[in-house]
């Protein structure tokens, strides 16, 4: 999620090189931005579930936090669960109790 600050444009490329097999680092910050759900963010979002492995060393933990402190002070019904000792795209995302508390999350919303 490229922010204000700009911190995240070389993981940004980095990351979408190694997905796309292209060279991304000629791409604009506007265009890192309209890719980029940070700036997507508006009051009317859909409620969102995010989960985040605190041993992740693919995706920064700070991506997910900021998400979500921006969401939640736009007033979107955001979660944040840290799923402790995962790593991206752990088994443990995949687990029987973290499938139950998704579930748990969706159905929620839909009652």
């Amino acid at each position: 999620m490229l922010d204000d600050e700009d911190e995240n444009k070389d993981y940004m490329i980095k990351n979408s090189e190694l997905y796309f097999n292209k060279n991304f680092s000629k791409i604009s910050d506007d265009e890192l931005k309209k890719a980029s759900p940070f700036h997507l963010l508006s009051p009317d979002f859909p409620c969102t579930l995010l989960q985040h492995g605190d041993a992740d060393t693919l995706v920064p933990f700070t991506q997910s936090t900021r998400f979500y402190e921006k969401a939640y002070q736009m007033g979107i019904d955001i979660r944040l669960d840290v799923l402790k000792g995962a790593g991206h795209s752990d088994q443990a995302f995949k687990s029987q109790q973290n499938l139950s508390e998704i579930f748990a999350f969706i159905n929620s919303k839909l009652n």
